[in-house]
């Protein structure tokens, strides 16, 4: 769980290379977004949900841009593979490794952060996408 951590989670479940079912978290609203997908998931698809994004996030929010200041729209996509798609959209691509090391050493450094990462990478199988 995550223990004494005040924090409101919604879950919703759907295809995360619909519209319509990223529609039903807000996704083009989010300011900070983190799209994981599992090993060996298709290219493709992991493609579509970054288009996806992008799309919901210019619609929703047309005067912001995907970056890295504090007013920008920050999205992380997690992946198994280099694919140049990722950064061109603006996204931050992370391989997976990387992520598993930047997950443990925040854990380290944050009272409580384990229980988070601990949630986020064991919460189901399929893609995911976490957004705030």
């Amino acid at each position: 769980g995550l223990g004494d951590l005040k924090l409101s989670v919604t879950v919703r479940s759907g295809c995360p290379t619909f519209i319509s079912d990223l529609e039903k978290v807000a996704l083009g609203y989010a300011n900070h977004v983190m799209i994981l997908n599992p090993d060996g998931q298709d290219e493709v698809q992991s493609k579509i949900q970054c288009v996806c994004t992008s799309v919901l996030q210019q619609r929703c929010q047309p005067r912001k841009k995907a970056g890295h200041s504090d007013k920008d729209l920050h999205t992380v996509v997690v992946q198994s593979a280099p694919s140049d798609l990722p950064e061109l959209l603006g996204f931050t691509p992370v391989r997976r490794s990387q992520m598993v090391q930047r997950a443990i050493a925040g854990s380290v450094a944050g009272h409580g952060l384990s229980a988070v990462f601990t949630d986020i990478f064991t919460a189901g199988d399929g893609a995911q996408i976490f957004v705030t």
